[in-house]
């Protein structure tokens, strides 16, 4: 071998040095950058569950601070266990009528046809129950509205549909109601 053969053969094999050090480096660097985006990934989805954690303890800190609202949105709608046989509503109303100072003298409870399906408007999980009042009168006004607030404000257990009322014949400064209209929410 002359001396320009082994000059060749040697500058071909640092050719070759060089090429393999390029593109040893070229996967080197593909594969640390693959390795620093899946660590970039876990370090969010790390401090993404962190917050979640936070904002569970919040929440759950927030729940035990408005107790009182749960249990009042729990009370919302009536449980059929706890209105069994008209009983419990019927004693409601009573207690309201007695407050204002007037007589119910009569109760007409009814279920509508058809209750079970979800209508528009209507609570997925409860069953309307309709009702009519008859109260007794002549009453005074006053009365009668203490007594219809009573009703409205009882956390949405019972609404008014419709209220009957006019004037008495013989004493203008006292209304007559016949009947007032009521739904009432049961949980089925």
């Amino acid at each position: 071998m002359n001396a320009v053969m082994f000059r060749r053969v040697l500058i071909a094999g640092i050719v070759v040095l060089i090429v393999g050090a390029v593109a040893s480096f070229y996967l080197l660097s593909m594969l640390l950058a693959q390795t620093a985006q899946t660590t970039n990934h876990a370090k969010i989805d790390a401090e993404l569950s962190r917050n979640n954690v936070e904002r569970l303890k919040k929440l759950g800190i927030e729940l035990k601070n408005k107790q009182e609202v749960v249990e009042k949105a729990q009370s919302i709608i009536a449980q059929s266990t706890t209105y069994q046989y008209q009983d419990e509503i019927v004693n409601d109303i009573n207690t309201y009528a007695s407050r204002a100072g007037v007589k119910v003298v009569g109760y007409d409870f009814k279920t509508p046809s058809g209750s079970s399906q979800n209508k528009a408007g209507q609570v997925s999980g409860a069953k309307k129950i309709t009702a009519t009042l008859s109260l007794a009168g002549p009453m005074e006004f006053e009365k009668v509205l203490v007594f219809l607030k009573a009703i409205e404000q009882n956390l949405t257990k019972m609404q008014i549909t419709s209220v009957d009322i006019s004037k008495d014949v013989k004493t203008p400064s006292l209304v007559d109601i016949p009947a007032i209209g009521l739904e009432i929410y049961v949980k089925n």
